[in-house]
């Protein structure tokens, strides 16, 4: 730990700070959600548990140079992220990224052209996809302590998903976000309308959605519901090959077959 941050605490997760205010007990606003706009396809939404600290530094989902989202997101969307952190100092961490994990160069591929962020959101919501997180604020943005009601919000993603016929949900950061999830969204995993993907039903599956009283979600995708699939994290700090979490996030999160056909 830097001998100017005493105080700061450092994520086991990502590796940024989290603020005074936030280890206080301040509720943080999290990002806001990047969808296409009304009336256009919205398929599949891609949630984060919160925004983490370079998150909300840079007002981008995703924004470290090393989490693997836009490589693998670039790929299905043929195109090239430029990082906007790139050679930046990151408060969140007091570090300056200078160069992108060599671990990626399969996500660069020469014909595909550079978008800068503001690019890339356009391709992935015009393709049918949006961002948004669990909750709406929490004190605790970069998953130090265990996530309650008592020290966060959540986001209204039911009623999103119902208003624009969102017919995928994507949790991306697995375990925490599965704890999440399950914390504000207990009726909705109960009543049948979202039900795990067919990857996700193997056994294997996500751990939290095993306990008895989530039954309604393990079986098959009911007519109009939604289904919920759970991706290995992209954060680089998690466990985890970059081939791996790209194939596992091609899969089931970027396929393009719809959701519950026999081809995922």
């Amino acid at each position: 730990m830097a001998e100017d941050e005493p105080a700061a605490k450092r994520s086991k997760v990502c590796g940024c700070k989290m603020t005074e205010g936030a280890a206080a007990g301040t509720l943080v606003d999290c990002l806001g959600l990047v969808a296409p706009e009304p009336g256009k396809p919205f398929h599949t939404l891609i949630l984060s548990t919160s925004s983490c600290s370079t998150d909300t530094f840079a007002g981008e989902y995703y924004a470290r140079v090393d989490n693997a989202f836009w490589y693998i997101a670039g790929l299905r969307l043929g195109l090239t992220p430029e990082r906007t952190m790139l050679g930046k100092l990151n408060p969140a961490n007091n570090k300056t990224a200078h160069k992108i994990p060599s671990n990626y160069a399969a996500a660069f591929v020469e014909e595909h052209p550079k978008a800068d962020y503001a690019g890339q959101c356009a391709a992935l919501t015009g393709a049918g996809f949006g961002l948004w997180t669990v909750l709406s604020r929490c004190s605790v943005p970069d998953g130090h302590d265990k996530i309650t009601a008592a020290n966060s919000e959540a986001n209204a993603i039911r009623a999103l998903c119902e208003e624009r016929g969102v017919t995928r949900v994507v949790l991306a950061e697995g375990t925490k976000c599965e704890q999440a999830f399950a914390l504000f969204n207990e009726d909705w995993l109960k009543s049948g309308l979202l039900t795990l993907g067919p990857m996700d039903r193997l056994p294997g599956g996500p751990a939290r959605f095993k306990q008895k009283k989530f039954d309604a979600v393990r079986g098959g995708a009911a007519a109009g519901g939604v289904e919920l699939t759970v991706c290995i994290s992209t954060q680089n700090a998690v466990k985890g090959l970059y081939a791996d979490k790209r194939a596992d996030w091609m899969r089931k999160a970027f396929a393009e077959d719809a959701p519950g056909d026999d081809a995922l």
